[in-house]
C-alpha cells in the first residue's frame, strides 16, 4: 500500500498519536479522539549533539568545503484545540550538529502552560524536543519555538577518492545501514536482481564502483514527482521516482552489495550518502544527489539537515518510520498540530 505525501493522522492502536509521513516547512493536521498514551524519551539536555571535530588545517572530520553559509531558522510547533485538552505530550525533530552543519541555539519561546522542554537524541540520527502541556483551550493555544543559527557547509570533492576502499565489515554503529528499513527492501530478491544488472567492474576502485551504481540508477529511473510515497519495489515497477524513491533505490542497492548507506533529510528534500574507508582507514560518509543536478561525492545544499537515517522508532509508536516525525499524544479530541521549520524574518 502506498501512502500519500501529506496524509491524515496515523494512529497507533490504543493511543491517540499524531505522526507525519513527510517533513515539510509548515504543515497542519487534526487529531482524532483515541485513548491516552505517553511519550517517554531519555535523559534531558539543551545541547545540539554530535559536534564535529575541526582539524588543524581547517577541515572538519577530514572533509573540505566548497561553500559555507550561515542562516537563522525557527523550528517548533503550535497546538490549537476546539475544547479543553489536558496533559498533552508533544515531540518533534530539531536540527543537530553534523560534520557539514553546526547548530547554535539562539532563543527558545514557550507559551505559559508548556512544561520543561527537553532535547534528546533519537537513534540513528535525530534530536527530538519533547514537552508536556498542562492545558490547551480555544482561548489559550500552546506553542514551542526554537530559534537557532545554522552554519551549513557544502562538501567539496575529496582528494584522491580512488584510494578509498570498502570496509570488510561495517564499522561499529553502522550495521543498521546494511539492513532493510521502511520502504527500503534491500534484502528482497528483486533488489538483488536489479543490483546484478548494473555493470559494476569488481576490479575498479570502490569509488568508481559506487559511481557506476549511481549513474546507472539515474539513467534507468528518471525523476517524476508522485503524490504518494512508493517503496523501492513499487519504484522498480513504475520505472521512475522522486527524491525519496530514487534515494531509497540507491540505498537499497548499496546495502544489497554490503555497502552501508542512509538517507539525509533536509527541508523539503532527501538525498543519500554511502560509507567508505578513506586513505587513512577512517570512515567517510559520501553524499550523492539522486534527483536533479548530478553531484557524486560533493553536495551543494544549504538547507538545514533535519536528521539522518531511515529507520526510527518514535516514542509512543508501535512501528518504525522512515524519519522522526512530529508526534502528539493526548486523551482529548479536537487538537490541531502545526509543525514549523522556516527561515527567521
Amino acid at each position: 500500500m502506498s501512502l500519500p505525501r501529506h496524509p491524515g493522522p496515523l494512529i497507533a492502536p490504543g493511543s491517540h498519536v499524531l505522526r507525519f509521513v513527510r517533513l515539510t516547512i509548515m504543515a497542519t493536521i487534526p487529531v482524532a479522539n483515541w485513548g491516552l498514551a505517553l511519550i517517554v524519551i531519555g535523559a534531558s539536555g539543551l545541547a545540539f549533539s554530535h559536534a564535529a571535530a575541526q582539524d588543524s588545517d581547517g577541515t572538519i572530520d577530514g572533509w573540505q568545503w566548497s561553500t559555507t553559509e550561515t542562516s537563522v531558522w525557527e523550528v517548533g510547533v503550535e497546538i490549537k484545540s476546539s475544547g479543553i485538552a489536558r496533559n498533552v505530550s508533544v515531540a518533534f525533530p530539531v536540527p543537530q550538529d553534523w560534520p557539514e552543519q553546526t547548530v547554535t541555539l539562539l532563543d527558545q519561546k514557550t507559551s505559559t502552560r508548556v512544561g520543561r522542554v527537553k532535547l534528546d537524541p533519537l537513534p540513528p540520527g535525530a534530536t527530538v524536543a519533547t514537552a508536556r502541556i498542562a492545558v490547551i483551550s480555544p482561548d489559550e493555544p500552546a506553542s514551542i519555538l526554537f530559534q537557532f543559527q545554522n552554519e551549513r557547509r557544502c562538501h567539496a570533492l575529496p582528494d584522491s577518492p580512488r584510494s578509498w576502499q570498502f570496509f570488510p565489515r561495517a564499522p561499529v554503529g553502522t550495521e543498521q545501514f546494511l539492513r532493510p528499513s521502511p520502504y527500503i527492501e534491500s534484502n528482497h530478491v528483486r533488489i538483488r536482481e536489479l543490483s546484478q544488472r548494473i555493470p559494476v567492474e569488481a576490479d575498479d576502485p570502490a569509488w568508481d564502483q559506487v559511481e557506476t551504481i549511481y549513474d546507472w540508477l539515474r539513467d534507468q529511473f528518471p525523476y517524476k514527482f508522485d503524490e504518494e510515497i512508493k517503496t523501492c519495489l513499487q519504484a522498480i515497477e513504475q520505472g521512475h521516482g522522486d527524491c525519496e524513491e530514487l534515494s531509497s533505490l540507491f540505498i537499497a542497492v548499496c546495502r544489497s552489495r554490503g555497502i552501508p548507506a542512509r538517507a539525509v533529510w533536509v527541508v523539503d528534500h532527501t538525498y543519500p550518502e554511502f560509507l567508505l574507508s578513506d586513505g587513512t582507514g577512517q570512515p567517510r560518509w559520501v553524499p550523492v544527489q539522486m534527483a536533479g543536478t548530478r553531484l557524486f561525492g560533493e553536495m551543494i545544499e544549504l538547507r538545514p539537515i533535519l536528521q539522518k537515517g531511515d529507520n526510527f522508532r518514535v516514542p509512543g509508536s508501535q512501528q518504525n518510520t522512515r524519519y522522526a516525525q512530529p508526534t502528539l499524544v493526548a486523551r482529548d479530541p479536537g487538537l490541531m498540530l502545526r509543525y514549523i521549520c522556516r527561515p527567521a524574518n
